[in-house]
């Protein structure tokens, strides 16, 4: 137990240092809106078509403590899950059959603590990367179309 409030506490302090330094550039924008499937394409346009190395997405399905993070660029984005929490790890199946579901291949990560992050990359247009992360998200976290989520964009 002490050992996941260790992991749980750096992962906080580097997101908290992360949104540090990215406001601390002066020029980053952070912007929280809520939405639904229908809101993905636009955020991941955004993300894709930022000029900040360091942007990224979250989103989160409203009230189950649910999110994938994503990074990006004009060429694609950069699907990523962290496998920290109980809730997570038990995820992970789940993870790798959306993935095997839509042909995706999958790639692991760890931090340098040891955790392990779950990774797939999508490349092409927005509108296509926008397609294949709105089929993953629904069948990985099970959203449908009315479904509340929440999009934290960093760019």
């Amino acid at each position: 137990m002490h050992k996941m409030k260790t992991i749980i506490t750096i992962f906080a302090l580097t997101l908290t240092a992360l949104l540090v330094y990215s406001c601390s550039k002066g020029s980053n924008e952070t912007e929280s809106t809520m939405g639904t499937v229908d809101d993905i394409p636009i955020n991941i346009e955004k993300l894709m078509k930022s000029k900040k190395d360091d942007a990224f997405l979250i989103i989160k399905v409203q009230g189950t403590g649910d999110f994938i993070q994503f990074t990006g660029d004009i060429d694609g984005i950069q699907l990523d899950f962290p496998l920290i929490t109980s809730k997570q790890k038990k995820r992970e199946t789940d993870f790798w059959g959306a993935a095997r579901d839509l042909n995706l291949d999958v790639f692991e990560n760890k931090g340098s603590d040891g955790s392990r992050f779950l990774d797939i990359d999508i490349n092409g247009s927005t509108s296509a990367v926008s397609d294949i992360v709105t089929l993953f998200i629904a069948r990985f976290l099970s959203v449908t179309k009315d479904t509340a989520l929440e999009f934290e964009i960093y760019t």
